[in-house]
């Protein structure tokens, strides 16, 4: 039986800070304007209306740096709604890294049997055509600070709790 709560794949690069983070001495850095996390504050707003509204993450940050310190990045807000992540270190590391995002994501969700998805990501390239309409694109440079891409995510929490 599918599971009807609400959840919202979240990746961090290119979506809740601009997409050019690299680990310097094992610690993420930001190698330009702005700081990590700066639009955190727009999804904390958007997601305010729904709390039942769970969070997987589908960052890359889960692999680097292990579930807990991904999730611990985050303001309270988001992190008191994350219920897991795509990656789990009983996965075969080789097997996961050849997977699109979207294929990951769409895998996560079979596997969690979740009935009411959707996905915020800057890595849309090979994103499964037949899933788009679940997907809230944003452009790596302006993440969620992009107010198409602020409507779009309005737009699929309706649907989602519609």
């Amino acid at each position: 039986m599918p599971l009807m709560s609400p959840t919202l794949f979240l990746d961090y690069d290119g979506v809740l800070h601009p997409d050019n983070v690299w680990r310097r001495k094992g610690r993420p850095v930001l190698m330009g304007p702005g700081s990590r996390f700066m639009w955190s504050g727009l999804l904390e707003a958007v997601l305010a209306p729904y709390p039942g509204v769970n969070i997987i993450l589908s960052t890359s940050w889960v692999r680097a740096g292990g579930f807990e310190r991904a999730r611990e990045r985050l303001p309270q807000a988001l992190y008191n709604r994350v219920t897991g992540a795509t990656w789990h270190s009983r996965m075969d590391p080789d097997v996961f890294n050849r997977l699109t995002r979207s294929q990951q994501v769409i895998s996560c969700a079979a596997r969690n049997r979740l009935a009411r998805w959707l996905a915020i990501d800057d890595d849309v390239e090979d994103w499964a055509e037949n899933y788009r309409d679940r997907l809230v694109a944003t452009r790596s440079e302006t993440g969620l600070s992009d107010s198409a891409v602020m409507t779009r995510l309005n737009q699929l929490l309706k649907q989602l709790h519609g």
